[in-house]
């Protein structure tokens, strides 16, 4: 290997193992113009922030007749501003069989859920790949559907995004409670929008039957040092089946805020429902 050769090489290196494009650009620049090879466009391009730094990298290894690596490709397509884009992109391969990533792009970009679910075709195991499970999850058009997905997912691979999502195309609060629940008995910790998400779903359902399960929530939420806010609060005094109730979740309230500086003082729209359970009469 010649020196410059050499340096080259390290160079390329050094950009492989950049935490940034800006970082492996400043390599880049210390080699001798003329000297850079396939290795080296390769680098930006896959450390690329966008699509038009990427192809900028692609059209010059391209005038300097360098036929870019494989991943590069991928690259592209992955920055790429829309589904049309990226497949042109996959499609300049020469594979016989499209790779698990390229697939995985494809499935993100798709503009609809039709188009998504096609590319399942090119999966032997669809169901090994979690990430494109809940990407159509996600895509899918209703509750069902999406739960369909899931039922594909191997045993053990769901993950919290997978329980999230489930959570939010339950169509009842006693769905998304269920994905709740698995996601604890998986051992994944819930966080404060999974908790949000099922004291709304409570909430537009209105059914006081549900607040038992509302206030098991409530005081769950201290196991993973997570803290109700006012509207968590204000929706549970509206569900409590009585004025005592009420005025329990409202003194706790208070409590949190004097013991633990939890900024969820009661506002006037808790205030008004509390007082809706004062005036309400049996007959309601």
């Amino acid at each position: 290997m010649k020196p410059e050769e050499a340096f080259v090489f390290t160079y390329n290196y050094l950009m492989d193992k950049s935490p940034d494009y800006i970082t492996a650009l400043s390599w880049f620049n210390k080699i001798e113009k003329g000297k850079e090879n396939v290795h080296s466009y390769n680098a930006l391009i896959i450390k690329a922030p966008d699509y038009q730094t990427a192809l900028m990298y692609f059209d010059l290894a391209s005038k300097a007749e360098k036929e870019i690596y494989i991943n590069s490709y991928e690259r592209i397509a992955l920055v790429s501003p829309d589904y049309d884009t990226a497949l042109s992109w996959i499609n300049k391969i020469k594979l016989g069989k499209l790779s698990i990533f390229a697939i995985s792009i494809l499935v993100s970009k798709s503009k609809d859920y039709e188009t998504a679910a096609q590319w399942i075709g090119y999966l032997p195991q669809p169901g090994k790949y979690t990430d494109i499970c809940n990407t159509l999850i996600s895509k899918a058009p209703d509750y069902e559907t999406a739960v369909q997905w899931f039922e594909k997912i191997e045993p053990g691979n769901p993950n919290a995004t997978t329980y999230n999502l489930l959570m939010y195309k339950s169509k009842k609060f006693e769905d998304a409670l269920k994905w709740f629940r698995l996601k604890l008995e998986n051992k994944i910790e819930p966080d404060f929008v999974n908790y949000s998400t099922l004291f709304l779903d409570a909430i537009k359902e209105q059914d006081k039957n549900n607040f038992p399960e509302l206030l098991w929530l409530l005081d769950s939420m201290k196991l993973y040092n997570l803290c109700a806010d006012v509207i968590t609060y204000t929706i549970l005094i509206n569900l409590s089946p009585d004025f005592d109730t009420a005025l329990y979740l409202l003194n706790r309230m208070i409590t949190e805020y004097n013991t633990y500086g939890n900024k969820i003082l009661p506002n006037k729209r808790t205030k008004d429902v509390v007082y809706h359970k004062i005036i309400k009469t049996p007959e309601e």
